[in-house]
Formats: C-alpha cells, sequence, structure tokens
C-alpha cells in the first residue's frame, strides 16, 4: 500500500510547487508505505501523484526504515 500524507494545507508557491508551512504544526509532506523494505516503484508513483497535485517534490528526504525493530503495544 502507498499513502501520500501532507502535513497541511500547501499554502506556499515556489518554483517547483507549493508547500505547506514550516516547524513542526501544519507542515512537512511524506510518502509512507507499509513496508521497511524500500519499493522504489511505488515510491516514484508517490512522487508522481503528488507532483500531479501540486506539491514541491524537491523537499522529500529518503528515509531507510529496514533493520528497525519495535515492540508492539
Amino acid at each position: 500500500g502507498l499513502g501520500l500524507i501532507s502535513g497541511g494545507q500547501p499554502t506556499k508557491q515556489g518554483p517547483n510547487g507549493c508547500r505547506t508551512g514550516s516547524g513542526e504544526n501544519g507542515s512537512g509532506l511524506w510518502i509512507a508505505l507499509r513496508t521497511q523494505a524500500r519499493n522504489e516503484s511505488l515510491i516514484d508513483k508517490g512522487r508522481a501523484l503528488l507532483k500531479d497535485f501540486g506539491f514541491d517534490v524537491t523537499i522529500l528526504e529518503d528515509v531507510n526504515h529496514e533493520g528497525c525493530t519495535y515492540t508492539p503495544r
């Protein structure tokens, strides 16, 4: 599965598209997958969708979650 999350309404227009605010509230842009392993195909699909929606995808940073563990509650 693929999830696209915006931390608020994108209101700041830039040369590469719109962005949300800055700081902790009303900011952020994420592509979320249901797996720890990266799936470049889904990530590319997410980037393309966000760009089509008018988001500035140049702000996205890669995060590697492989090997992360947690204790379910």
